[in-house]
């Protein structure tokens, strides 16, 4: 497979192929990590009973497949254009551009305003995968999406570099896995 493709692993839109941004400074999770991410995922939530936020969105891989194994809705962030060009262009050619909504934005600005792209009030889906070097990127976006939806149930799922550390608030729990150079983090609140 090319290095600008990917593929979604499970549900609706199984085996269908998505591309992704070529740019460098861009790196898709792999097909291998998506899969263990969402083996995870199944035994802690029900991703139909969710709302989706992807952050760091590149080609939105991560939101295309909960939206594919069920999620109600995704909305996707990213402050690379390629990248949202290449969420819009995946979302129209695989049918979910009705559930989709695309954000040109720092992820770093994301607050409470975010949830009014919802239809309806769900269990909130969050993925974190900003560039593995930029972990001041990253603390502030962990600190801001743990302030949204206060109320509401959410599982926050963090890629990062292995020497990322996350320390859990009272009403937290962390669950963390490494795969290789990558550390992923889910953080869920109940």
């Amino acid at each position: 497979m090319p290095n600008n493709r990917g593929r979604i692993i499970s549900g609706e839109l199984r085996k269908r192929i998505i591309k992704t941004p070529a740019e460098k400074e861009i790196r898709p999770t792999s097909d291998y990590l998506k899969e263990s991410i969402f083996n995870v995922l199944e035994h802690e939530i029900c991703i139909s009973d969710t709302n989706t936020i992807d952050i760091c969105a590149g080609s939105g891989a991560l939101g295309i497949e909960a939206l594919s194994r069920g999620s109600r809705e995704c909305v996707f962030i990213d402050n690379n254009k390629t990248a949202i060009t290449c969420i819009n262009e995946n979302a129209k050619k695989l049918g979910i551009h009705d559930r989709s909504f695309v954000i040109y934005s720092n992820a770093s600005f994301i607050n409470e305003k975010i949830l009014r792209f919802f239809k309806e009030e769900r269990e909130l889906l969050i993925f974190i995968d900003p560039p593995y070097s930029d972990t001041d990127l990253l603390q502030s976006i962990v600190s801001n999406v743990r302030n949204i939806g206060k109320i509401c149930k959410k599982m926050i799922v963090i890629e990062s570099g292995v020497s990322f550390e996350l320390c859990p608030a009272p009403d937290e729990q962390v669950i963390t896995k490494t795969y290789g150079k990558s550390k992923v983090s889910f953080l869920k609140r109940n």
